[in-house]
């Protein structure tokens, strides 16, 4: 009896120690965990960034693009803000256009927009929710709305403090239309 008793008592000090060591590391493997989302958030944006910058995509690009742009949003929503939310629905409107896929390009510049207007992000943010919507009205085929989303966006443009945001926001406001 007494030996069984040893035994419980070394088999409740095993658990105990190993609960305790459990907790030490979960902080240090959240941490590798969150870096690692920050991580594949940023570098799919990127990625997906130089594959839209390509003049003669395939059409592996193109499936590759809307990959890496879904993806950078999904790390996003683990690990980032509302700001990053918001770039992340931009990018994904943004590459749907560059498909000329009009559905898929509006419902994520609606989402883009919706962040936006729940988390009170003004100014640059803002302004580019503007330009995927007029980006998605124009491939509709609705000239009347796209402009008037342009001309939200060159009002938003008014509260970006950095001049070079500012002309880069103006100059992709312009560039819808001329399409």
């Amino acid at each position: 009896m007494r030996l069984l008793l040893i035994f419980v008592i070394l088999i409740l000090i095993l658990v105990l120690f190993a609960d305790d060591q459990a907790a030490e590391q979960a902080p240090a493997e959240e941490d590798a965990v969150t870096q690692a989302h920050r991580f594949f958030a940023a570098d799919f944006f990127n990625k997906c960034w130089e594959v839209m910058d390509k003049i003669d995509r395939t059409a592996d690009d193109d499936l590759n693009m809307i990959n890496m742009a879904h993806a950078s949003r999904a790390h996003w929503q683990v690990v980032g803000t509302a700001d990053n939310w918001a770039v992340g629905e931009w990018q994904i409107s943004r590459a749907y256009s560059l498909l000329e896929r009009a559905e898929p390009c509006l419902y994520h510049a609606q989402a883009c927009l919706r962040i936006c207007q729940e988390n009170d992000i003004t100014g640059f943010n803002l302004g580019f929710a503007y330009e995927a919507l007029g980006r998605a009205q124009h491939l509709l085929g609705n000239k009347e709305a796209a402009e008037e989303f342009i001309d939200l966006g060159r009002k938003a443009a008014a509260d970006v403090e950095s001049k070079e945001d500012k002309e880069y926001l103006l100059k992709e406001l312009d560039s819808v239309l001329k399409k």
